[in-house]
């Protein structure tokens, strides 16, 4: 008989970051050796990050079974799927921040565009697959398989490509001169 599936499927991740960076002055260790931070402590700053990735996944078959004489089984599969994710982000970093107490991004003095960042991106991936498999009287078996995959991060006139699979199998357990073994 015929069989027909929708399929849907969504995944979402979201995440934040934060950092804070304390101003440290150089000190005494209480072995006597005089710390080096170097510059790069000597003002505090604070960094925010956000993330949102979402995922949409749609897979659509049909699939026919079908015997014959009770020898031949026929199956036949044909689908699509469709993958879309997006992603963005950003983040921001501010540094000579007043004090090492109150560290928020609007109470940094300096911000360049180095210190802030933003992504955005987005990219697809569709397939489309066909597969056949023939049975005969439990033993001989034979499948076709042909796909046809596009992704969109690929450049243009390469996104596309067809692959392709051939199988056969002997069930020599069900074969008459074995009978005797089984």
């Amino acid at each position: 008989g015929l069989t027909i599936r929708f399929q849907q499927a969504a995944e979402g991740i979201e995440s934040r970051g934060t950092s804070i960076n304390p101003a440290l002055e150089d000190y005494m260790t209480p072995m006597g050796v005089m710390t080096n931070f170097g510059s790069q402590y000597l003002s505090a700053s604070r960094g925010e990050s956000f993330s949102r990735r979402y995922q949409f996944t749609y897979t659509n078959t049909a699939e026919y079974r079908t015997t014959i004489n009770d020898v031949h089984e026929i199956t036949a599969l044909l689908g699509q799927e469709s993958i879309i994710t997006r992603a963005n982000g950003f983040s921001v970093n501010t540094s000579l921040q007043p004090n090492n107490i109150q560290m928020l991004l609007t109470n940094g003095t300096n911000v360049t565009m180095e210190n802030v960042g933003q992504s955005i991106s987005e990219f697809i991936m569709n397939s489309y697959f066909f597969q056949g498999d023939y049975g005969f009287d439990s033993r001989y078996f034979f499948n076709f398989t042909v796909r046809r995959d596009g992704s969109s991060k690929f450049a243009p006139g390469h996104r596309w490509a067809t692959f392709y699979a051939l199988g056969a199998m002997w069930n020599l357990k069900n074969e008459k001169f074995l009978e005797s073994t089984k």
